[in-house]
Order: C-alpha cells, then sequence, then structure tokens
C-alpha cells in the first residue's frame, strides 16, 4: 500500500514524461503520448506528486501561463493514490505559483459529468464562468472554471 505520508510535489522535469505517460494509459480513455506530455511541459509548466516508496508519480498536473493569467491543462492522479489530497496538493501548489507571479487568474475546463472534478475545483475556489457545448471528442460539454486572483505580486518583508 502507498504511504501518503512519504510524498513530494516538485516542478514536472523531462525525466518523468514516460512515467506521466504511463498513468496518462491509466487514467484516460484518450491519453496524451509521451510526445504530447513532452510538447505540453514545453509550452508551459507543471507539478508532479511523487509517492512511495518506491518513488511512483501519484498525480501530476500541467499548466500554461498566458498574459496575465494561467490555464490549467491537465490534473491527474493515479488510481491506487486517488482520494489522499493529492489534486488539492497540485492546485494548491499551481495557485500559490500564480499568485507568486501576479496573474489576474486560474482557469481551467473540465467535462460536465465529472462531478468529482467539478465539485474539487468548487473547493478550491473556482466558480464556473461558462460552457462549451460538444467540447471533447464524445461531443460532451466542457464547463469553464475560473479562480479571479488580485493580481498583485505578494510583498516580502525586508530583512531587518
Amino acid at each position: 500500500m502507498n504511504d501518503p505520508r512519504i510524498l513530494h510535489t516538485v516542478p514536472i522535469s523531462a525525466t518523468d514524461i514516460s512515467k506521466i505517460a504511463a498513468v496518462e494509459q491509466r487514467c484516460f480513455q484518450a491519453p496524451w503520448s509521451p510526445t504530447a506530455c513532452a510538447a505540453e511541459l514545453s509550452a508551459g509548466g507543471g507539478y508532479v506528486t511523487i509517492g512511495g516508496p518506491p518513488e511512483t508519480i501519484a498525480g501530476y498536473l500541467f499548466y500554461r501561463i498566458v498574459l496575465d493569467e494561467m490555464h490549467i491543462m491537465k490534473v491527474a492522479t493515479d488510481h491506487p493514490w486517488r482520494n489522499r489530497r493529492i489534486a488539492s496538493r497540485l492546485l494548491e501548489k499551481t495557485v500559490a505559483l500564480a499568485g507568486e507571479k501576479g496573474l489576474r487568474q486560474v482557469c481551467l475546463e473540465v467535462r460536465a459529468s465529472n462531478l468529482a472534478a467539478v465539485n474539487l475545483y468548487v473547493k478550491h475556489g473556482f466558480i464556473q464562468s461558462g460552457r462549451r457545448p460538444g467540447y471533447y471528442d464524445n461531443r460532451e460539454d466542457a464547463i469553464l472554471m475560473v479562480r479571479k486572483l488580485d493580481g498583485k505580486r505578494p510583498v516580502r518583508p525586508r530583512p531587518q
């Protein structure tokens, strides 16, 4: 059994891509290929949560920054690690980064049928901002969600 106490969340590196692609295969009907994962990392960034021992990828999140907003491209938690706050850890880390960068908002799309994900995002301060009819391959609607940030870079106290 995976020990939830031994977790750390770090930026995704190129060496994580093959393991992320394997999790993609287990978690999604239309998984991203290793090439697509690498391209997404190059276009933006992301975080990976490592659990273990042995070290395994418990979950990951890819994002892109465009002008003054961050767009979450994908969030996934591997099956053995579900219900252990992995996605929450990833969201918290990502929203904190957006705040540190002084971004105005974080946004994402989620399948309308994925109520667990919608509830997770609401719990983390996201609100529904729209809908994209027939957005996914199976013609399912996407719910657009956004979390507004104050857009101000945090002020760090000066050393005394």
